[in-house]
């Protein structure tokens, strides 16, 4: 499965904008045509927009949008089912007035945000103008879905604002956030995705994600800009938590730049890519900065690789120099993976219920150094965790609902101490039966302590 991820192209209806855009879109769909579609391994499936498609929400920029658009799908020979977009805060018609009338829109917007109540009119009108465009390219087919989340809040005039979008037969969902709900310019506002449409999108996104689907988050703004409400604080639905705990990959813009950023593994689980903008203005020096990536997703080796593609001063567009491999198997490498690396092997008697959370698990919390080893007790899914550099026992680990995890020592062999760390596969200290067991809790990550017990729990 191949992505092509591009974001930011403040599309605007001044002449001389116009002009530079429209060379070099044209170079871009030339070079599509003369380098990437001739090479099958390329070829894109699927277009991510994520965001700023125009400059300012104007009714006129977005017709223009839809042709550049499909402009840039048919380069990639796609039809426009096959495009998914989010909104960026140039994309929404911004609230006038004074600091307390923005102020009045941001605490209101808030609010339906956490309490689901009716949309406020004055967020509801800046959000319609886009909402209608990205309606319009929505086709629905017998295996291509679209999940309406504006339309679970009883909004059914704002189709195509925030939403996930199903490929049934290739087993993928785009989900389509909305992050600029609060990012209306002027002084810094926070950053919001919405307490109750992610709560809706993550119900239906773990349903897939069981299913075997792959899951791509899409947003404009970085994870990093969202505000403590949704970053950090626990009262509520853990937004920042369950999106990278569902996505396989998750891909913004917003911040511009002359190529994407590596990825970077958000909460050691999902790998991340901050595209360029497609084309945008450096505000230091003015010049056009231009950049797209193409994503190359391999599911049954679980590889990420990363092609840039670059525009030049002279309008043209060439590869970068390299193409980077990144693992999703190990989704907390933040740095391209050596291919000569062996991948930790999943022993024979391992059920298949278990071993791919299992080891995924422990490379994910201890890394290269351990490796799942024989499965000792299958009424409690109970493994030797052993060194791999030695091969020598170093712990038993057990797979366990977080609720009845701290029962299942009573099952292991009597020569062990039963110090017992509860674990979350995510990564987290939950609990430990001795918590003076000080040494033991700090050192987890790093080290496994003779004699122990590890559980991962679910």
């Amino acid at each position: 499965m191949v992505i092509l991820s591009i974001a930011d192209m403040h599309l605007r209806t001044e002449q001389d904008h116009s002009v530079a855009f429209k060379n070099s879109l044209a170079n871009f769909t030339k070079f599509m045509a003369t380098t990437i579609i001739p090479d099958d391994r390329w070829k894109p499936d699927f277009i991510c927009i994520c965001g700023d498609i125009t400059d300012k929400a104007k009714k006129e920029e977005f017709e223009k949008a839809q042709g550049i658009v499909s402009q840039i799908a048919q380069s990639a020979e796609l039809s426009g089912q096959y495009v998914m977009m989010v909104p960026g805060n140039h994309d929404l018609v911004r609230p006038t007035g004074d600091s307390d009338t923005l102020d009045r829109y941001v605490n209101d917007t808030k609010q339906w945000l956490d309490n689901g109540n009716k949309i406020p009119d004055a967020t509801h009108d800046a959000f319609s103008t886009y909402a209608a465009f990205r309606a319009s390219m929505l086709q629905e087919t017998d295996s291509i879905q679209y999940v309406d989340l504006m339309k679970e809040l009883k909004i059914d005039d704002m189709r195509g604002l925030y939403g996930l979008r199903v490929f049934h037969n290739d087993k993928v969902v785009f989900a389509e956030f909305n992050s600029t709900w609060c990012d209306i310019g002027g002084t810094r506002r926070s950053v919001r995705l919405g307490n109750i449409l992610v709560n809706k999108a993550f119900q239906r996104l773990q349903q897939y994600k069981d299913a075997g689907y792959f899951i791509v988050g899409m947003f404009h703004h970085s994870l990093r800009f969202l505000d403590v409400q949704e970053y950090q604080v626990r009262s509520h639905f853990h937004v920042y938590d369950n999106i990278v705990k569902v996505c396989d990959i998750c891909l913004s813009g917003h911040e511009h730049g002359m190529e994407a950023k590596d990825p970077d593994a958000l909460g050691n689980s999902c790998q991340y890519i901050l595209n360029a903008g497609f084309f945008s203005i450096d505000p230091e020096n003015f010049l056009h900065e231009s950049g797209a990536t193409l994503l190359r997703i391999n599911r049954n080796e679980e590889t990420l690789q990363v092609r840039k593609l670059l525009r030049k001063s002279d309008n043209t567009w060439h590869d970068s120099d390299t193409i980077s491999t990144y693992s999703l198997a190990i989704r907390r490498h933040t740095s391209p993976i050596n291919p000569e690396i062996p991948k930790t092997p999943i022993p024979k008697n391992v059920s298949s219920r278990d071993d791919r959370a299992m080891t995924s698990a422990i490379l994910r919390i201890f890394g290269d150094s351990f490796s799942l080893g024989n499965k000792i007790d299958g009424s409690t899914d109970t493994y030797e965790l052993r060194s791999t550099a030695t091969g020598q026992l170093e712990a038993h680990v057990v797979f366990a609902d977080q609720h009845n995890a701290l029962s299942v020592d009573a099952a292991l062999p009597a020569e062990h101490d039963k110090k017992l760390l509860v674990i979350n596969v995510n990564g987290n200290y939950t609990d430990c039966k001795d918590p003076t067991d000080a040494i033991l809790r700090k050192r987890f990550r790093k080290q496994i302590l003779s004699g122990s017990v590890v559980v991962l729990s679910s």
